[in-house]
């Protein structure tokens, strides 16, 4: 009992020299030494009892960064170098690592910094990814470790994340190091983690449009237009859609495509194209069904289908190619021949009855097929059909030629159609204006005949082809025509428009060019050419006869008028028949002594419609000279008439002036 006591004695008089406690029933507050002894939000004041670390104290701290000097020690900053808090570890923003939402491809770079904020060196011997760390994340440092932190030092580690598909990753960095302490603690500053995640916001769902296509019929060796499936992604901001499946059943070798790999990653909003073709190598009907299976966030919409569907047997099995024809700018009166084939795409063999023109005439269009019917036409074969097309007035014509098959109740059709137009033509006539004899010959005229030779020629100018009297003008004379080739320019004919028997002769008095037909556009010259005064006769006297008949007749040693006329451009019969008997008493060196002559050039246009004629007049000295007349433009539908200067129009029925 004795030993009790003094026990008791010695601890009452030990309580005795503390100080007194507080009483946390009493006041409500707990009492602290330091900030351990406090709840997590609070501290241990400067009076001994824990507070908010809200409330404002001077010199107070939560850590040692919130201290300008020394450490936190017990809620307080402190400078006393007495006191050694060792190597402490802060980590800078903290044990986590926010990406956010990330956009597929795009790089996401984050920092973290390990700090020393003790009194003494720490090392960090390892750095690394955990274990279940996307591959998406990668770090850098810009140095190899060990790293040692000195009091005050840092080391930076990058963190890059780099999204790859479509979903949401997470990771962690793990540290290793020698640091005493972490600031704000840790559970073993020796070995640290700091947490990796990613948010996707929004959804994303699987679209597939259109979900049908009808390709129709399509023939056996054909192949249709391209048309497109779109694969999208329907969900909302950069929520990533990922297709894991695309296949096809079905018909699958009568089209013709191209499936995207997969995992096939789509953002909102995209759209990925795929492309069919139907292209059958059998007689039937086809099938395509396209199943494409992806993350979607409807159920729904997981997995989603789109129908493709298209047929092989034809409607009608007979076709025409090309399905038209069209005849265009052909002259009236020409022909031309266009062809077609008549083919067959169905399944089975068509017999072909009858074969004939829609309207039943027999003009202007004609067609024939390359066979004699009935015509048995295999699967796939085909057979020529031949149109030709001959207007006979300017206009449209329109036609279609039918063929009917065994079994069929309708024909297959042809539809022609026809564009012509009447070229355009022109004619020309040039000659010596008939002339009186002149007042100093005494001989009595027994008539009026032109004996000037004028030659006309129509050139292509500016020195192209020309048409004129040929060497032997015998094919343009008595009602004959001389063909004149104009090259590209068309044809043109030359004849004797006027002719005259003198004796046993036949005169050309007036010639005449005839331009009409096709041809290609370009501009004409009319000139005339005064050879001499004495008409050319096939075979017939030369001007040196003719001018000693005149000579003779009229200055004869009788000096009385007679039976004979004088030669002044007017020539009579009786003075040709008896040319051969005087031709040895003259000369010829009056044969053009009289000049000049005046040439009349008469011009008709009848593919312009017009009745009526033109008449120009043009005086030549003397023989050898000439005269452009006129010049003619001539285009596909139409002539022009440009007068030359130094030429006179007069109204038709006048007369040339002398």
């Amino acid at each position: 009992m004795t030993y009790i006591f003094k026990q008791w004695l010695v601890l009452t008089a030990f309580l005795a020299l503390l100080p007194a406690c507080p009483n946390d029933l009493a006041g409500g507050q707990v009492p602290c030494a330091e900030d351990n002894h406090c709840s997590i939000g609070e501290i241990c004041g400067t009076d001994g009892y824990c507070t908010s670390t809200e409330n404002v104290r001077d010199n107070g701290c939560v850590t040692n960064t919130d201290c300008t000097e020394g450490i936190c020690e017990n809620g307080i900053c402190t400078s006393d170098v007495g006191v050694d808090v060792g190597s402490v570890l802060f980590l800078e923003p903290g044990n986590e690592l926010d990406f956010g939402s990330p956009a597929l491809g795009v790089a996401i770079e984050k920092s973290l910094i390990v700090k020393n904020v003790g009194q003494a060196a720490y090392s960090v011997l390892d750095v690394r990814l955990g274990a279940d760390t996307s591959d998406e994340f990668e770090i850098e440092i810009a140095n190899t470790g060990p790293w040692v932190i000195e009091v005050g030092g840092q080391l930076d580690i990058k963190v890059r994340y780099t999204l790859a598909d479509g979903e949401e990753d997470l990771g962690s960095l793990l540290l290793t190091t020698t640091a005493e302490r972490c600031e704000p603690g840790c559970e073993n500053p020796a070995a640290l983690s700091v947490d990796f995640f990613s948010e996707f916001k929004g959804e994303r769902n699987l679209g597939i449009s259109p979900p049908s296509i009808d390709f129709g019929y399509v023939g056996i060796g054909e192949s249709s237009a391209p048309e497109t499936v779109t694969l999208s992604n329907d969900g909302t901001l950069d929520k990533i859609l990922t297709v894991y499946s695309i296949e096809v059943t079905g018909a699958t070798d009568a089209f013709q495509y191209t499936l995207p790999s997969t995992p096939l990653y789509i953002f909102p909003g995209q759209g990925v194209p795929v492309e069919f073709v139907y292209a059958p190598t059998d007689c039937d009907d086809h099938i395509l069904t396209l199943t494409v299976s992806a993350n979607s966030d409807s159920p729904d919409k997981e997995t989603l289908t789109a129908t493709l569907s298209a047929t092989a047997p034809p409607p009608n099995p007979l076709v025409f190619d090309p399905p038209t024809l069209l005849f265009s700018d052909l002259p009236v009166g020409e022909s031309e021949t266009l062809s077609s084939s008549l083919k067959s795409v169905g399944c089975d063999a068509v017999t072909l009855t009858s074969g004939q023109m829609a309207s039943g005439a027999f003009q202007p269009f004609t067609a024939n097929l390359a066979g004699s019917l009935p015509y048995v036409l295999q699967p796939g074969a085909s057979i020529g059909v031949n149109v030709t097309y001959t207007p006979n007035q300017a206009g449209t014509n329109v036609d279609t030629y039918q063929v009917y098959a065994q079994g069929f109740s309708d024909p297959v059709t042809l539809p022609v159609a026809g564009q012509n137009y009447v070229p355009p033509s022109i004619s020309v006539v040039m000659g010596p204006e008939r002339l009186q004899t002149e007042s100093n010959c005494m001989c009595t005229p027994a008539g009026d005949l032109p004996a000037a030779n004028v030659d006309l020629s129509y050139r292509v100018s500016p020195n192209g082809a020309t048409c004129a009297k040929p060497s032997n003008p015998s094919c343009g004379i008595g009602g004959g025509s001389c063909d004149c080739n104009l090259g590209a320019y068309g044809n043109a004919t030359w004849r004797a428009y006027t002719e005259a028997q003198v004796g046993s002769e036949l005169w050309v008095i007036d010639e005449e060019v005839v331009h009409d037909g096709p041809g290609e556009a370009a501009d004409f010259v009319v000139k005339a050419n005064l050879l001499d005064d004495c008409l050319l006769g096939t075979g017939g006297a030369s001007y040196t006869i003719l001018a000693n008949c005149c000579i003779f007749d009229c200055e004869g040693t009788s000096g009385t008028e007679g039976n004979r006329a004088c030669f002044d451009y007017s020539q009579f019969n009786v003075c040709a028949n008896d040319c051969p008997f005087y031709s040895s008493q003259a000369t010829s060196s009056r044969c053009m002594k009289r000049g000049p002559v005046p040439i009349r050039t008469t011009v008709k246009i009848p593919s312009d419609g017009s009745e009526g004629a033109r008449v120009f007049c043009a005086t030549l000295s003397g023989a050898g000279a000439t005269k452009d007349i006129i010049t003619v433009s001539k285009t596909q539908t139409s002539m022009t008439i440009t007068q030359m200067p130094g030429v006179t129009e007069i109204s038709p029925g006048q007369t040339c002036p002398q």
